[in-house]
């Protein structure tokens, strides 16, 4: 698999090489060399792969396409497990999804805001979303 991601890598594909890398069992990598491989590329093509689903998201989200923006946005929290602006609009995304009503995953992806910026602007929109 690090071998297939760094094919993608060398050939340009960072979106491509860091969906490889996301199906890698860390664990199973027992050599050093792999292992710095795999952060190499990770480092190299995460940001990229994140943004990437990001705009995928948002555009499928913004023209009501739940069934592109969904997985879109699951996809880039892999690579963005961190972007406050990326849980907010993906609970949006499942609550619009759900024609205008909270649920589950709507309110999980509300708090991961609320946990992660509990003092930014995302935290008070994430807050009044929930309700």
């Amino acid at each position: 698999i690090i071998i297939e991601a760094s094919n993608k890598y060398v050939a340009k594909d960072l979106v491509g090489c860091a969906d490889v890398l996301s199906t890698v069992d860390t664990a199973k990598l027992t050599s050093e060399s792999m292992m710095a491989t795999y952060n190499a590329l990770k480092t190299e093509t995460y940001a990229k792969a994140g943004e990437h689903y990001n705009n995928v998201a948002y555009k499928a989200f913004n023209s009501g396409d739940y069934t592109t923006a969904v997985p879109a946005f699951e996809k880039a929290v892999i690579y963005a497990p961190d972007n406050v602006e990326l849980w907010y609009n993906m609970g949006k995304c499942y609550k619009a999804q759900n024609g205008g009503v909270n649920n589950e995953k709507s309110v999980a992806c509300f708090e991961k805001v609320i946990e992660l910026a509990p003092d930014s602007e995302y935290a008070g929109w994430a807050k009044g979303q929930k309700r």
